[in-house]
């Protein structure tokens, strides 16, 4: 993993990732709020994403969600990732390992690291929003560790956020954006998956994590494989 990379630049790409899945979560529960044009330039240039993605694209992207009328953004959330979804937007349902032990294996990931999430959440451990909410919780660690001049807790976190990418989010997060693209093609989640992908690509990139996986959107059926573990859990 490299780590020659300021500390300003890991908090935005942590800024990044939430700005970009916020239009994922279910109405009201809004974490990270639209910012300006400005502000979006200066998070496009930091974490690399331009000039694909430059601030007045990504501004652009934020207001065709607002545009949409709340019922209309919450039904098409329900169609994409609720119930029976067409789009299911959690680890377990792209990954061919024992369920039981991926969950087990994140919530050690969370309580090693003291990441609760949200009580109001009300999702699961393989939720893409709790995983990226994690990672983001990592970047601001490690942001913070290299400030510091810390070195046992920079190789403790950025040995945390490459097994996290190795074992779980980058192993289906390619897998979800292409299968949200083809779902929502068309609308403004066909451009949120674009720019997830772009965002994850960005940090993966920055940081030598390994490249994402999952070149199908296929979605897996449980299969009894071998549990894992991260190894950081408290016994």
């Amino acid at each position: 993993m490299r780590l020659d990379v300021q500390p300003i630049d890991l908090l935005a790409h942590a800024d990044l990732l939430l700005w970009t899945v916020e239009p994922l979560r279910a109405e009201g529960a809004a974490t990270h709020p639209a910012a300006s044009r400005e502000a979006l330039e200066e998070l496009s240039a930091r974490t690399g994403i331009a000039p694909d993605w430059n601030g007045a694209r990504l501004k652009a992207f934020r207001d065709r969600f607002d545009l949409l009328l709340p019922e209309i953004r919450s039904a098409e959330r329900t169609r994409l990732f609720e119930g029976d979804p067409v789009c299911p937007i959690n680890e377990t349902a792209y990954i061919r390992r024992d369920k039981g032990a991926i969950l087990a294996d994140l919530s050690g990931f969370y309580a090693a690291f003291g990441h609760r999430p949200r009580a109001d959440a009300g999702e699961k451990p393989d939720h893409l929003l709790i995983e990226i909410e994690f990672v983001a919780v990592l970047l601001a660690m490690l942001a913070r560790a290299i400030a510091a001049d810390a070195e046992e807790r920079i190789a403790v976190t950025a040995d945390a956020l490459a097994a996290f990418s190795n074992d779980h989010i980058g192993d289906w997060i390619e897998s979800f954006c292409r299968r949200l693209a083809f779902a929502a093609e068309g609308s403004p989640f066909a451009a949120a998956a674009e720019l997830l992908r772009a965002a994850w690509s960005s940090l993966a990139g920055r940081l030598a994590l390994e490249p994402p996986v999952g070149g199908s959107s296929a979605v897996a059926e449980e299969d009894g494989g071998s549990p894992y573990e991260c190894g950081m859990s408290p016994e």
